[in-house]
């Protein structure tokens, strides 16, 4: 290391260091679950259970003259503590942990041609946490603001919604046709950002405001319909021909996948204008069948 920093190669450069005993990564999960049929229903509920360890994270390794890590909050700001001559240190170690827990429920009546129609209805509740923030973007795997992920604590999981509806349907109209629809509703993705509020500056986790759909409220952070109309014609040679038209997105609703994560903005939360869906789209499909 002496050798290193006293080297004048210029300062771009980085160093990244392994630790030689690096653990596997491994989790540890169990699910529980029941299926029944009710009638024409189909019926499923299950939990899940997963904690992972030993996760991959890049920290610096740049220390003051007295061997202290920088003080909070000055990451921030720009303060890191490069090699002499060189770029930053980097050094990857065992350390993140995840904890999340799942609740599935679902309800189908498959389709058939003899009832005509066919209805599935899925809900999904999603709790996880880790001890490293997401600092740069979301799965990052890297933590500069602390000298290890047992200075963190627990934090909401970015990237994952809490609640989730899919819900769909297929009914049999004249002349053939069959119309389906689709309608997808999840509340928030949870996001990080810089939290100096209080003084001192950390990670930290938040939900962007929803919008209402149905009922008043702000709860949706996506919300999506999409419908199709479904005709069949048989063709020579035992060949079936079917067309597809497909609407997706039928309301335009504006789904965004960005949002302002400086807890000091005035703007904070506000959507930047990436979408994580579709816009109104039509499309249509051809396919043969034999």
């Amino acid at each position: 290391m002496t050798a290193l920093t006293g080297a004048q190669p210029g300062n771009s450069r980085e160093i990244n260091l392994i630790r030689n005993n690096l653990k596997t990564p491994f989790s540890d999960q169990f699910s529980l679950g029941m299926r029944n049929r009710i009638g024409d229903w189909f019926t499923e509920i299950a939990f899940s259970h997963v904690v992972s360890y030993n996760g991959l994270v890049g920290l610096l390794g740049g220390r003051n003259a007295d061997g202290s890590f920088y003080a909070p909050g000055s990451a921030f700001g720009g303060t890191f503590q490069a090699l002499p001559g060189y770029g930053q240190l980097i050094l990857f170690d065992n350390g993140v942990q995840t904890k999340t827990n799942s609740i599935f429920l679902k309800a189908e009546k498959p389709y058939d041609r003899d009832s005509g129609w066919g209805m599935t209805f899925a809900y999904t509740f999603t709790d996880s946490e880790e001890n490293k923030p997401q600092s740069f973007a979301d799965n990052s795997s890297y933590l500069f603001e602390y000298p290890n992920t047992h200075s963190v604590g627990w934090l909401d999981t970015a990237g994952v919604r809490k609640h989730k509806i899919v819900a769909s349907g297929s009914v049999d109209l004249p002349w053939d046709l069959i119309f389906s629809t689709k309608l997808t509703l999840a509340t928030p993705e949870t996001r990080s950002g810089v939290n100096c509020n209080g003084g001192g500056c950390r990670f930290d986790t938040f939900a962007p405001r929803g919008e209402d759909f149905i009922f008043p409220g702000n709860w949706w952070g996506y919300r999506q319909v999409d419908v199709a109309l479904i005709k069949s014609f048989d063709t020579p040679h035992d060949t079936r021909m079917k067309l597809r038209l497909d609407v997706l997105n039928l309301f335009d609703f504006k789904n965004y996948a960005g949002f302002n994560s400086d807890f000091a903005s005035p703007n904070f939360g506000s959507p930047l204008g990436t979408l994580a869906g579709p816009g109104l789209t039509l499309k249509l499909t051809a396919r043969l069948e034999f």
